[in-house]
């Protein structure tokens, strides 16, 4: 699906993708009209009717595959983000803790880091792209953990766990690059639109009665919905439902206001 698509309101979106699939089951039925000459036979309609069922039947699994692939794959999305505030929330704090000149600037260049996210590489993730800022503060950040040196028994104990945090906050961290990049394939896409494409085909074929005009308009609605959340799901970061930036953007305030507490450095040694 084109970027441009998502940067329409939601309703316009939907409206857009219903109208199509509406126009392609009536606008197909009118030919249908035009096209044949004489009324099909009651074994023409029996197997017209069983060739529908089937390809319906199939149809609907394949749309159904798709609408749990993409929302799969978004729900993986948010659950990366929060993962990733929480490593940064809980190593941050860990961090302030040992307070001392070392874990500061640490903590300072964490928060660096948090902004980039936030700032710079959200922007470049709906492009399926990373942010190469992004990436030097975190590579800075890891460096600077390097220089902790503990001051008492205490942090000795602590500084383990906040490697553990530093690893964590990577895997999540490369687990929403990751899934910044996953969309439905091209073939996927193309075998579900020409599947649809039969189904409502084959409806046509049918006697235009009142009964036959409802049914394909309901179907050709059916179908254009699932399209519009498959649609609106591909890209989790996104269109106007996409995976927001907030569980990282409440960590920098919960950090800030941290640190307008913070002990000075000579509280504890």
């Amino acid at each position: 699906m084109p970027l441009w698509f998502y940067t329409l309101p939601n309703g316009l979106f939907g409206l857009i993708i219903v109208a199509g699939w509406l126009c392609v089951g009536l606008g197909g039925l009118w030919l249908c009209q035009r096209w044949q000459r004489q009324a099909l036979s009651d074994a023409e309609r029996s197997l017209s009717l069983a060739l529908m069922g089937l390809v319906t039947v199939l149809n609907t699994l394949l749309l159904a595959v798709c609408a749990f692939s993409v929302w799969t794959a978004f729900t993986q999305a948010e659950s990366a983000v929060r993962r990733e505030a929480s490593a940064i929330s809980e190593l941050s704090r860990e961090l302030a803790v040992i307070n001392t000149p070392e874990s500061r600037l640490a903590r300072e260049q964490l928060r660096a880091y948090a902004r980039a996210v936030v700032n710079r590489e959200w922007q470049a993730m709906r492009d399926e792209q990373h942010s190469q800022v992004t990436w030097d503060a975190f590579d800075t950040l890891f460096r600077s953990m390097a220089d902790i040196q503990p001051g008492n028994t205490s942090d000795r104990l602590l500084l383990p766990q906040i490697w553990v945090r530093v690893n964590e906050l990577l895997k999540s961290r490369q687990e929403r690059l990751e899934a910044s990049r996953g969309q439905l394939p091209g073939t996927l896409w193309a075998v579900a639109v020409l599947s649809t494409l039969l189904t409502l085909g084959l409806a046509c074929v049918l006697a235009p009665v009142r009964c036959h005009r409802a049914a394909i308009t309901g179907a050709a609605l059916a179908i254009g919905l699932v399209f519009f959340f498959v649609a609106a799901m591909d890209r989790p970061f996104v269109g106007r439902d996409r995976v927001s930036a907030r569980p990282i953007e409440a960590c920098l305030t919960q950090m800030e206001r941290w640190e307008v507490r913070a002990p000075p450095l000579d509280a504890r040694r």
